[in-house]
């Protein structure tokens, strides 16, 4: 019976080169169409100056930004949230669930045990 040997690990240097600079040119290739792509729109590769015209603005095209600075945000929807915990209303009418305030559902559930 003969045994069946594994050939040694070799890792082929030359090809692992040649890869990378593939990868590499492939890399420039791209950055260099990226730029000439920006030359023939916009004229220049600069940004212009009045390009940041729309910074700040919750909306810019078709994208939807939530500002990082917009502490009032939080505050306004923390009061919404707030209010609603304490107040009575229909979550869902037609399957008749409602919605009580946070300190009386606390009081009920202590009631029937649930806590």
């Amino acid at each position: 019976m003969s045994r069946t040997r594994q050939e040694p690990d070799v890792i082929s240097v030359r090809t692992v080169v040649l890869v990378a600079l593939a990868a590499l040119a492939s890399f420039a290739l791209a950055i260099l169409w990226a730029a000439l792509i920006q030359k023939r729109i916009t004229g220049s590769l600069r940004t212009r100056q009045g390009a940041l015209t729309e910074a700040g603005k919750t909306e810019v095209g078709l994208v939807f930004q939530i500002p990082f600075a917009r502490e009032e945000l939080a505050a306004e929807h923390l009061v919404r949230e707030s209010e609603r915990l304490q107040r009575f209303g229909w979550a869902d009418p037609q399957h008749r669930t409602a919605y009580i305030p946070i300190e009386r559902a606390k009081q009920e559930l202590i009631a029937r045990g649930h806590l």
